[in-house]
């Protein structure tokens, strides 16, 4: 058997300037490569840095956050959790809030009422529900006798007083009558009023 020695390399072999030239440009990219690779690491530093400091930021909020509120560290390691605890009381307290705005407000009316009347006048009953309201006034005989007719000038001083009309539609007296007690003469009213 014959033995060919053939150098199939030898066309493959580069000229010294065209090595030079493949060099100087591997050089080119691996400098390039090099400043692109210490960019990205320059910037996952300040970024690592940026958000050890906000863990450190936040770590340091929580344990303060722990200590004044007397809350558990997993309260706040778990929103998600306390605002689904929170959902059903804040939804009771909106219907709450929705059922406080229906409600009739009786304080102001009642202090209107009374905020005029004449001295020795006395409350004797007040019922109400959300559409009307009644109750009974003790005047004393000299109450009644000063001003005439006690509900005509009673009704005179409600009808003057605007946050009380802006409140009521009607107040009327339903009853009325004189009583004697020992010495003492009283006037019973009872009157009625429609709320608005």
């Amino acid at each position: 058997m014959t033995d060919y020695t053939i150098n199939l390399a030898r066309s493959l072999t580069a000229s010294p300037e065209e090595r030079r030239r493949f060099y100087r440009g591997m050089m080119v990219y691996l400098s390039v490569c090099g400043l692109g690779l210490t960019i990205a690491a320059y910037f996952l530093a300040v970024n690592l840095s940026v958000w050890w400091n906000a863990r450190q930021d936040r770590e340091r909020m929580l344990s303060t956050a722990v200590a004044v509120s007397g809350l558990s560290r997993m309260d706040f390691d778990q929103p998600e959790d306390q605002y689904l605890m929170l959902k059903k009381p804040s939804s009771q307290v909106e219907s709450l809030e929705q059922l406080l705005k229906k409600r009739v407000q009786l304080v102001p009316v009642v202090y209107n009422l009374f905020a005029e009347m004449p001295e020795g006048v006395v409350l004797q009953s007040l019922v109400a529900n959300k559409e009307k309201m009644a109750f009974g006034l003790v005047l004393p005989q000299s109450t009644a006798s000063e001003s005439g007719d006690p509900v005509r000038s009673l009704s005179t001083v409600w009808e003057k007083n605007d946050e009380l009309m802006r409140r009521v539609k009607t107040i009327r007296p339903v009853t009325g009558e004189r009583r004697t007690s020992g010495s003492n003469s009283v006037f019973f009213v009872q009157f009625e009023c429609t709320l608005n």
